[in-house]
């Protein structure tokens, strides 16, 4: 991993050079598809993805997935389980081929620590956002609430990160339920969408 690519990351804000050399990494491939974690893995490393995008996921007591959420190039993953020393509660893949940094939670300390506590921050409104979609008690309602977190302005063209399917699990739903959803939105004038871009009209 470079010096120029770790500057450019929230957690490296503030560091110099030096600082940032004595940090030690492990950078591993993986390749379309491949397990990072696995439920139940015991690991104290945090992991940064350099290249490419991973997907978090959690299987009930059925063995269905549950896509939680998805991990891209810049973006922290693990650092809740490294530091609690916990057993993994999800399952981490790379949903493309990636490149994942590793480093020690030992090496957190200093003024990347402090870091480390912003993105906390941040993780943290992210999740209560997505408590709130999923606490609305229709589907409807959860779709607009998704939708409206990411719009920006009404009527203003907006990409979703995921395709319909990894939407539906994002909402703990049945695709064909979720594409039901989404039309009936569309003809009643409240968005419209074309795979993942979508309008919104009416922000609740």
């Amino acid at each position: 991993m470079t010096t120029e690519f770790m500057k450019s990351l929230p957690i490296f804000n503030d560091m110099e050079d030096e600082e940032i050399l004595k940090i030690n990494t492990l950078s591993q491939c993986y390749k379309k598809g491949s397990p990072i974690i696995m439920q139940g893995d015991i690991c104290n490393k945090i992991g940064i993805v350099e290249t490419g995008r991973l997907h978090v996921t959690k299987r009930d007591i059925n063995g269905n997935e549950v896509l939680l959420t998805e991990i891209n190039s810049g973006e922290l993953f693990y650092e809740a389980f490294a530091f609690s020393s916990l057993p993994s509660a999800v399952d981490v893949y790379a949903a493309c081929e990636s490149h994942v940094i590793w480093i020690d939670s030992s090496e957190i300390t200093g003024q990347l620590a402090c870091n480390m506590l912003k993105v906390f921050a941040r993780r943290n409104v992210f999740l209560t956002e997505r408590i709130d979609c999923l606490s609305r008690r229709s589907l409807r309602k959860k779709v607009l609430s998704y939708l409206n977190s990411l719009c920006t302005q009404p009527g203003k063209p907006f990409t979703i990160p995921f395709d319909r399917q990894q939407l539906a699990d994002y909402l703990a739903c049945d695709r064909s339920a979720l594409s039901s959803v989404l039309s009936k939105l569309q003809a009643d004038g409240i968005i419209r969408y074309r795979k993942n871009r979508f309008t919104l009209f009416k922000i609740s």
